[in-house]
């Protein structure tokens, strides 16, 4: 079943423990902005927010950052959140 990207705030958690989900982690902000540079709607206020803890490399995509890439949310596995999530803490990326 494809994931189809509501504006929401998604998440994103790579386990360390996993060596494809590290080198995938790697590769999700790279992959992002190119999905963004090739979406046809301009979007503002696109952004991720990023924190590496001892087991895990998280990413929360804002809902500006979610509608960009089905596929890309597909791919990695991403989660809808029902809620804005706390991201203090956390390194502010914009795309």
């Amino acid at each position: 079943m494809a994931f189809n990207p509501i504006p929401a705030w998604n998440v994103i958690v790579f386990e360390k423990t996993n060596e494809a989900h590290m080198i995938a982690s790697k590769h999700l902000p790279e992959y992002l902005f190119t999905a963004y540079m090739n979406n046809p709607f301009p979007l503002s206020n696109a952004r991720y927010y990023h924190k590496q803890t001892d087991t895990q490399s998280i990413y929360y995509l804002s809902p500006e950052a979610s509608v960009i890439s089905a596929d890309l949310l597909n791919m990695y596995g991403a989660m809808l959140l029902l809620d804005e999530p706390d991201v203090a803490g956390f390194d502010e990326h914009f795309i």
